[in-house]
């Protein structure tokens, strides 16, 4: 096993790839990293807990975690948008004639999804 520590002693690569971040002192004797071989030693003790290490997110968990909230966001806005054109649903009717401003706001309903921020900032369209 390989293990490579930062030199600020903030982080440390085990071999296979796994980069964990490190207290600043040893969490057993609270006393802090001054070396690598404190490092180590507290590395080689401490390996059967790994609750005491927090592991980093590689480059691409953390695409895949905001790809992620960006879904959730993006169908609670949608979830959100198909409320407010249900609430109006009854105005369209084939036995009703919607006026030009509520066909105009539920258009605009329909087009949240195509704005350029979507789903990070919306601009929801005032009801008339």
């Amino acid at each position: 096993m390989t293990i490579e520590i930062a030199s600020d002693f903030s982080s440390l690569t085990i071999e296979p790839p796994l980069q964990m971040r490190l207290p600043k002192y040893d969490p057993e004797t609270q006393i802090p990293f001054t070396s690598d071989d404190s490092v180590i030693a507290c590395v080689n003790r401490l390996r059967k807990n790994p609750n005491c290490w927090m592991k980093i997110p590689t480059e691409e968990e953390l695409a895949a975690r905001e790809a992620s909230e960006l879904e959730r966001a993006s169908l609670a806005a949608r979830k959100e948008r198909d409320a407010k054109l249900a609430a109006t649903d009854y105005l369209a009717l084939s036995d009703n004639t919607l006026t030009s401003d509520m066909t105009t706001y539920r258009q605009a309903l329909r087009d949240v999804p195509a704005q350029e921020d979507f789903p990070t900032t919306i601009l929801w369209p005032e009801s008339p």
